[in-house]
């Protein structure tokens, strides 16, 4: 994580959002508190954000896959054994 506790905190970013793409929360929350939480006036913070954690997902995915993948090829040898 790249931002520490008590900034978490001062962003009242729950503890299960807490995640590696928690430091873009923080300029997002400023962002709409300086625009009246108008949307389309914080479009750059939103997709930075957005496409942080859907590469997460995508990596935390690819890591599942990858942890089937060699769990079958385990059991795959260990019945030729």
């Amino acid at each position: 994580m790249q931002i520490s506790l008590e900034e978490c905190e001062w962003a009242q970013i729950p503890p299960y959002r807490q995640n590696y793409c928690a430091h873009l929360k923080v300029p997002l929350k400023k962002c709409m508190a300086d625009n009246y939480s108008l949307p389309w006036k914080c479009k750059y913070q939103m997709h930075t954000l957005e496409k942080c954690e859907i590469d997460l997902s995508q990596k935390k995915m690819r890591e599942v896959y990858e942890w089937r993948q060699e769990k079958l090829r385990q059991e795959a040898m260990a019945t030729f054994e």
